[in-house]
């Protein structure tokens, strides 16, 4: 008995093993972080002037640096570990079972009061973990605003000033990251207490199995009491793990987020892109063309027809706010 327990432990305790390899290193690791990394180059170096124009630099340095840490560094471990517990859990699951099969009717419950408390901890974990990477963007965007005019800032003496935005928006940030350590340790006190619980019903199970003669030796008990320990702190990490899971996974829809935007038009008008050949002329018409800087905004440039003929010269000249360089940009 003794030695076919300790055979099933060790081959589940294998597979856990192999199948968390398997997934850390090939599937999680390697694949999805190069896949997800082009796509949100992709994304962002094919998106028009105006997602530049009024999108922090702050932002864009996030996503591929602290957002793609998580994607290459976190979440990959995080599931092979998920895996891992699965497997621990199950095999410890089973073999009490083997003993003392009334025990299931308190896995099934102990298993909803779990998920009803890692239900009640994502939720405000996640929103958290945001708050803490929005927080993160601005910080990252001041720095870099102050950077760039440093020279600026010196001259007009408002040095104080600029650091005092700085240590507020640190502070703004130390904010969130407390808050969501503070989550993360709510969720370990409620476990250990349902863990607790758990151990307790499988000794009171296992010595009420022995002393009515169900079959169960009392040199049983012992090896019982031990799975059941097992089993809360495996069920314990996975609820842990799940989490973990949840709240890093805000990065990659920040990440996925960037990957759907807007492209140029040379990369979705394909078919409207002019002949090889082109220009075989040097004449420019716009008939009835008007332009905006981005969607949402009101026109420039507002039905403007200008034909201009091989070899001309043309000069635009007007007022500031005439249009003129909106013109040159529209060329």
């Amino acid at each position: 008995m003794y030695i076919g327990v300790y055979f099933a432990f060790g081959l589940g305790s294998a597979m856990a093993r192999a199948v968390e390899e398997l997934c850390h290193y090939t599937l999680c690791g390697l694949v999805a972080g190069r896949n997800v990394h082009e796509d949100l180059a992709k994304g962002v170096l094919g998106s028009p002037m105006s997602f530049f124009e009024t999108t922090a630099s702050g932002k864009i340095l996030n996503r591929f640096t602290s957002d793609t840490y998580r994607i290459d560094e976190v979440i990959a471990p995080i599931f092979g570990l998920f895996f891992s517990r699965i497997s621990s859990t199950l095999v410890a699951l089973v073999i009490i079972f083997a003993a003392v099969p009334s025990f299931l009717v308190v896995a099934a419950v102990l298993g909803c009061v779990y998920y009803y408390t890692q239900h009640r901890c994502v939720f405000s974990s996640q929103q958290l973990k945001r708050l803490d990477s929005e927080s993160k963007s601005l910080t990252y965007n001041h720095i870099q605003e102050s950077l760039a005019g440093s020279a600026v800032i010196r001259a007009m003496q408002h040095l104080d000033r600029f650091r005092h935005d700085l240590e507020q928006r640190v502070d703004e940030n130390s904010r969130a990251q407390f808050a969501s350590l503070h989550a993360n340790r709510w969720l370990p006190i409620r476990l250990e207490l349902i863990g607790s619980t758990s151990v307790l019903s499988a000794g009171i199970l296992s010595v009420v199995v022995t002393v009515y003669g169900r079959g169960v030796s009392v040199g049983l008990v012992g090896p019982i009491m031990l799975y059941a320990t097992q089993f809360s702190s495996s069920l314990n990490g996975l609820v842990q793990v799940t989490v973990n899971i949840e709240n890093n996974i805000v990065a990659v829809e920040r990440v996925v987020e960037y990957t759907q935007l807007p492209a140029e038009g040379y990369q979705t008008e394909v078919e409207q892109r002019p002949r090889a050949s082109w220009p075989e002329h040097g004449s420019c018409v716009f008939e009835n063309y008007s332009s905006r800087y981005r969607d949402g905004l009101t026109d420039v440039l507002r039905n403007i027809n200008i034909d201009i003929k091989h070899g001309e010269k043309i000069g635009v000249v007007g007022r500031t706010g005439a249009g003129k360089s909106s013109l040159a940009m529209a060329l």
